[in-house]
């Protein structure tokens, strides 16, 4: 999946694939099969202030997904 650096607005995960979290240290969105395995791990590439964000292009509506934030 390729990931751009998004929008730092508005936060959350959103249908069309932006990512926007804050936090203060970079975050990761992690995705899953239906069998709970990980099968991805995508490190969110933009900053803005203390919002990390990207785009996953391809992200599709269900996804099972959560947020990991490094330290």
């Amino acid at each position: 999946m390729r990931v751009t650096a998004g929008s730092p607005e508005p936060l959350g995960v959103t249908p069309e694939g932006n990512v926007a979290v804050h936090a203060l240290a970079p975050v990761s969105l992690c995705l899953f099969d239906g069998a709970d395995t990980e099968v991805a791990r995508l490190r969110l590439p933009g900053r803005t202030g203390q919002v990390f964000h990207g785009h996953v292009a391809g992200l599709a509506a269900g996804q099972r997904y959560g947020l990991r934030v490094e330290g």
